[in-house]
């Protein structure tokens, strides 16, 4: 993976299709969880360690999981009781997906 290239095209992605600032931050504490594991499609990582690197409380974690999910960005593959392995999608296919989306809805 590359992750300076994810960054860049997750926070385009975000400014242009608008991500809220829970869902941007868990967003970077996984990109951060995935880059500690090693290069892997999908890593497992501690909720309570997301929500301290990503400063959210219970309630504001489980919105902002729940967002990224809804919109694409990442897949959960398993949810254990403390934790959770996910899988972040590749910047490119979230960046065409919802540019195709925009432009099917512009030409209606």
């Amino acid at each position: 993976m590359n992750y300076q290239k994810e960054f860049i095209l997750f926070f385009t992605n975000a400014e242009r299709h608008t991500v809220s600032a829970e869902a941007r931050l868990l967003w970077l504490a996984l990109l951060w969880a995935n880059f500690r594991s090693g290069p892997k499609k999908e890593c497992t990582a501690d909720n309570e360690l997301l929500m301290k690197r990503a400063a959210l409380n219970q309630e504001s974690f489980n919105r902002a999981k729940d967002e990224l999910i809804e919109e694409g960005y990442v897949e959960l593959r398993e949810e254990y009781e403390t934790s959770t392995t996910y899988r972040l999608i590749p910047q490119e296919i979230v960046f065409n997906e919802k540019d195709e989306v925009m432009e099917k809805a512009s030409l209606r």
